[in-house]
């Protein structure tokens, strides 16, 4: 009996020894829900608390990540609409002639062509401006073939039964003429042929008659535009101008290999990613591709417009495309103002989640954390006891088998 008492108390004492030596190297004082009840059920409440609080920092510092690589992209294309609107403003002067707005018309291209490539800016390796559609481009550019399909002019005639050169046209009409080819599906020339243009009797709608004669279909529309489309598959030239019809037409601005259309992922590019980024608050981590490049006005036809206007030296054209590139910029400058006051918000936030955590582990801690001081005390003196304890138990059963033998 005295033995096993002695063995039960040395257990204890060595197993209130293992458990201070626990606490101190964990620094935790409630190592089971046992040790202290109301405390552990507090502690699990924190920890959601706090794991809560964590995981809304990560949102808001992803929305905050993306959100700023959207202002960088946002204010290179506000940079570049605004060198494009000075090229607009160089050839809406009424002293360039058509070589000088040629010039301006490449420059304006090689803008689009940088457009199309902010249009498709990334964030890692998903797409800024694709909405939700992350993975595919959200805007596709369609290239001008060897040969276009169709060409269409500018509304610069003041009648289409005018005389080209009594039509107010933004270029020189002399006497002479240009030769139409026309090629089949397969890329044959079918035809080739001289189209003659007389001075003081030659009006635009001669013209599309006499394309209409050739096999094309020629329409002069209500807003005195000369458009002009090959057969199904087939494609068309308009060369050897002799009389500055095309020019003054605005039918010469055909480059091949360049941006003819920029169209939208048919997928949307409108898709929101929401962010929580506090309880019960979310954000849109993203700017849609609708809201930068075709909210009022489409970017890309702006300066798809300004650099056909360009080409054909129609300053009327030419003008309207600079209230066209004034509304773009507010536009862009909108997208930005917007991005900028959700990045502050994010800050704000940012802000009250890093004093709710310090405060959240600061319960956290004293309601779960040891008392080194007072734990290495209560080590030592248990640890004083224990080895009391042996020594007394070695004491004790001294005596053995052979003692009550004798």
């Amino acid at each position: 009996m005295i033995t096993g008492e002695l063995l039960r108390n040395i257990t204890q004492s060595l197993s209130r020894l293992q458990k201070l030596q626990t606490q101190l190297a964990s620094n935790k004082s409630i190592l089971e829900a046992s040790d202290d009840p109301v405390g552990a059920s507090m502690a699990v409440a924190l920890r959601a608390a706090l794991a809560a609080r964590e995981q809304y920092q990560k949102n808001g510092l992803s929305a905050r990540d993306r959100l700023s690589a959207s202002e960088d992209a946002l204010t290179s294309i506000q940079s570049l609409l605004t060198t494009v609107q000075g090229l607009a403003v160089r050839g809406a002067d009424e002293t360039g002639g058509l070589e000088a707005r040629r010039d301006l018309a490449d420059q304006v291209n090689q803008s689009l062509e940088q457009l199309s490539d902010l249009s498709g800016s990334h964030f890692g390796e998903e797409y800024i401006f694709g909405g939700t559609e992350i993975t595919s481009a959200p805007y596709t550019a369609t290239r001008n073939g060897s040969r276009p399909t169709t060409l269409t002019g500018f509304n610069a005639a003041t009648s289409p039964a005018t005389a080209l050169n009594a039509a107010g046209l933004p270029g020189t009409i002399t006497s002479g003429g240009f030769t139409v080819s026309i090629y089949n599906a397969s890329g044959t020339l079918t035809s080739s042929t001289a189209i003659a243009v007389t001075a003081g009797a030659t009006t635009l709608n001669d013209l599309a008659t006499a394309l209409g004669g050739l096999g094309l279909t020629a329409t002069v529309g209500a807003d005195n535009r000369l458009s002009i489309a090959a057969g199904a598959g087939g494609s068309l030239t308009l060369t050897g101008d002799t009389s500055g019809t095309l020019d003054a037409l605005g039918l010469n601005t055909f480059g091949a290999g360049e941006i003819s259309v920029m169209a939208a992922n048919p997928r949307g590019v409108d898709g929101l990613q929401i962010r929580e980024i506090q309880e019960g608050v979310t954000m849109a981590a993203n700017v849609t591709g609708t809201e930068v490049f075709s909210q009022s006005v489409n970017l890309f036809q702006s300066l798809l417009t300004l650099r056909d206007a360009l080409r054909a030296n129609s300053t009327t054209a030419i003008s309207g495309s600079l209230a066209n590139l004034k509304v773009g910029l507010g536009q862009v400058s909108a997208a930005i103002g917007s991005v900028g006051s959700r990045i502050q918000r994010v800050d704000a936030v940012q802000e009250i989640l890093a004093a709710d955590l310090t405060r959240v582990k600061g319960y956290l801690s004293r309601i779960e954390d040891a008392d080194i001081a007072a734990t290495t005390l209560d080590y030592q003196q248990q640890q004083t006891l224990y080895q009391a304890s042996l020594q007394m138990g070695a004491r004790l059963i001294q005596p053995s088998l052979l003692d009550f033998l004798r």
